[in-house]
């Protein structure tokens, strides 16, 4: 298995960002929660697959979306830029979390149940 299954996973790569602003952000959730909790709390609760590009970026499959998490520097300081894809269409939201912030990182990916849904990134030919 891999987590980039098809081509419109990489397409949705290229499509433009829909940047929503860290501190104003009012997400359309449900339960009122802001972009980067409602992106880690579905990722916590629906969470089917995930895997790592070896360097610094995250994948994760959920039910109705994919994410991509991925450390940056911004003036020598680390963030973690974080995208959710929808998985019916090309809208793309993305966002930034502090390092600290992250709830859903390396530690809580080597814990079960959610170690076991670990994927190669790509298919090998």
């Amino acid at each position: 298995m891999a987590f980039f299954k098809s081509g419109q996973h990489l397409a949705q790569l290229f499509t433009l960002p829909q940047n929503l602003h860290y501190q104003q952000a009012k997400f359309f959730d449900e339960r009122g929660y802001k972009a980067i909790e409602a992106f880690q709390n579905d990722i916590r609760e629906n969470l089917r697959e995930w895997s790592f590009d070896g360097k610094d970026a995250l994948y994760y499959l959920t039910k109705d979306y994919w994410y991509l998490i991925a450390l940056e520097k911004v003036s020598n300081t680390p963030i973690l830029n974080i995208t959710r894809f929808s998985l019916n269409s090309y809208e793309r939201w993305d966002t930034w979390m502090n390092v600290n912030s992250c709830g859903v990182g390396r530690i809580w990916l080597k814990q079960e149940p959610q170690s076991s849904k670990r994927v190669e990134l790509f298919a090998k030919a």
